[in-house]
C-alpha cells in the first residue's frame, strides 16, 4: 500500500468517526454517509448494508447513486456475491470477477465487476452483510489494508446497529402497553398533542378522539380471573388494530379503556368507526375455553380549541358515560 492510500484509510477512518459522533444526523444517516464514504476509500459505485434472513438477502442501507436498486429491495441470497463469505469472519475481495474464481457466479448477472465485502454480527450473531461494488474492475488491486479496515468498519457497523436495536427496543417500551403492545396513555397524549398543535396552525386540519370504554368487563376478572381478563384485552386490542387505518393511532388507556385517534375525520366518519368498534366487540370471544360477551361504549370528540390534550380526553370520556348510563 501506498502512502498516499495509507494518509486515504486514516483521513476515512477520522471522517466515520467524525460520522458516528453526530448528533444531528440520525442512525439511518450516519449509516448511509459511512456507505458513502466507503465508496470513496475503495474507489466503488456502490455501498450496502444488507440483512440476511434465512435464503434472502435484503438491502436495509444503500449508497449507489445512478443505479436502478434501493433500501428495502429484495434478493435471492445464493445470487448475490454475498452468500460466498456471509458465513464466514474473513472479509472477501474481487477485484476483477472475470478473472476470478467466481466468473460463472450468478452475480455476474448484474454487471459487477468488482466487489469487497464482510458479514455483519450484532452480539455474536450474525445480521448481514457490508459490502462494496462497481461495475468495473479495481485498480489497482484490493489490499490486504482494504481487508483489515473492511474488519474495522464491520465492527462499527454491528455496534451502530445493534445500539439502534437497544434504542428501538427502550422507544417502544416507553411508547407501549406491555400487555397489547398498543400505544400506551404517553404516547396517545403525545399523538394527541401533534394533533391538537396542527390544528391549530391550520383550521381545516380535522381529527376525533374516541373513548372506547368495555362494558362487565369487571365480570370477567371477578368470575373467571385475571389472566384471562388480560388475554381478553389482547384479542380486542387486536381487533380494534384491525378496524383502524394505517394513518390512524389506537392505544390502550388504562385498564379496560382505550383511546383511537382518527385524523382527517369528520364527525360522520367518527360516529362511522365507533359503530364498527362496538359491532366488532359485541362478537363473542373465546379464551381459555371460555365463551365471553362483552360490549363497548364509545364516546366521540371532534377537534376544538381546547387548551391540551387532556382535555379532548375528557370530553370524549364524558360522551362515551353518556351513552353507558343511557345502556344501564
Amino acid at each position: 500500500m501506498t502512502s498516499q492510500q495509507t494518509i486515504h484509510q486514516l483521513e476515512l477512518m477520522q471522517t466515520i468517526f467524525g460520522i458516528i459522533s453526530r448528533r444531528d444526523l440520525s442512525i439511518d444517516q450516519q449509516l448511509e454517509e459511512i456507505l458513502k464514504a466507503g465508496c470513496s476509500l475503495f474507489d466503488e459505485q456502490i455501498g450496502i448494508i444488507s440483512r440476511i434472513e434465512g435464503d434472502s438477502y435484503i438491502i436495509e442501507h444503500i449508497y449507489a447513486p445512478g443505479f436502478d436498486i434501493h433500501k428495502g429491495q429484495e434478493f435471492e441470497l445464493e445470487k448475490t456475491f454475498c452468500s460466498i463469505m456471509v458465513d464466514s469472519d474473513r472479509p472477501l475481495s474481487i477485484a476483477d470477477v472475470k478473472k476470478s474464481d467466481f466468473r460463472k457466479h450468478p452475480c455476474t448477472s448484474m454487471g459487477l465487476e468488482s466487489y469487497i465485502g464482510m458479514s455483519i454480527s450484532i452480539d455474536g450473531e450474525k445480521f448481514g452483510t457490508l459490502n462494496f461494488s462497481g461495475n468495473s474492475p479495481k485498480e489497482p488491486p484490493f489490499h490486504d489494508s482494504d481487508l483489515q479496515f473492511m474488519v474495522t468498519l464491520c465492527d462499527w457497523i454491528g455496534n451502530v446497529i445493534g445500539y439502534s436495536k437497544v434504542l428501538d427496543c427502550l422507544n417502544t417500551r416507553a411508547s407501549h402497553d406491555s400487555l397489547t403492545e398498543l400505544y400506551n396513555r404517553t404516547a396517545i397524549l403525545e399523538s394527541l398533542e401533534r394533533c391538537r398543535k396542527k390544528y391549530n396552525t391550520n383550521n381545516d386540519y380535522v381529527f376525533a378522539v374516541l373513548f372506547v370504554d368495555l362494558d362487565r368487563f369487571k365480570d370477567v376478572n371477578d368470575k373467571l380471573g385475571h389472566h384471562v381478563g388480560d388475554l381478553l384485552l389482547n384479542q380486542v386490542a387486536q381487533r380494534l388494530q384491525r378496524i383502524m387505518q394505517r394513518c390512524d393511532v389506537i392505544g390502550r388507556y388504562g385498564g379496560d379503556e382505550f383511546v383511537a385517534i382518527l385524523e382527517n375525520a369528520t364527525q360522520q366518519q367518527a360516529i362511522n368507526v365507533s359503530e364498527r368498534i362496538k359491532g366488532a366487540l359485541s362478537e363473542a370471544f373465546t379464551v381459555k375455553g371460555h365463551k365471553i360477551e362483552i360490549s363497548a361504549s364509545v364516546g366521540i370528540a371532534i377537534n376544538d380549541d381546547t387548551e391540551c390534550a387532556e382535555d379532548l380526553i375528557d370530553i370524549a370520556d364524558r360522551s362515551m358515560y353518556a351513552e353507558k348510563n343511557a345502556k344501564y
